[in-house]
């Protein structure tokens, strides 16, 4: 299977049994052709080139034994749109802090509401506990 050309690949994962907070960070910056998405299920949202940059950072929250919160931080921008995939056959059962699209039921766009940059999701894991992929885009 022909995946293309990655500059980078980033996966983070949460397992069953951990405790803590892990931290993932994942940007972009300005000036490239398009790029973007993948993971899961759902296939990929694409990004753009063009200028700008922004960083969304992911942090492990509150788990129980069917879901787990994450949150996000986003930096280098107050306009932005970050893409979440979700791999199958988790999938995102509550958002707050953002204006929320779907354009499939395994990914999430999100653009700020206007409260702020910090934002999060509840992830309903179904047996599958690796952690969505996010791209940013600063808009």
């Amino acid at each position: 299977m022909n995946l293309g050309s990655h500059d980078y690949q980033i996966m983070a994962t949460e397992g069953y049994q951990s405790s803590g907070y892990s931290n993932v960070t994942i940007g972009t910056t300005g000036g490239g052709g398009g790029g973007g998405g993948g993971g899961g299920g759902g296939g990929g949202g694409g990004g753009g080139g063009g200028g700008g940059s922004c960083i969304a950072t992911l942090q492990g929250g509150e788990q129980w034994s069917d879901r787990y919160n994450l949150y996000v931080t986003v930096t280098g921008s107050n306009n932005w749109v970050v893409t979440m995939n979700v791999p199958y056959p988790a999938r995102i059962i509550a958002t707050w802090n953002i204006q929320p699209t779907w354009p499939s039921s395994q990914v999430l766009i999100a653009r700020p509401n206007g409260n702020g940059n910090n934002w999060g999701v509840t992830i309903q894991h179904n047996g599958n506990w690796t952690w969505p992929t996010v791209t940013c885009q600063a808009a």
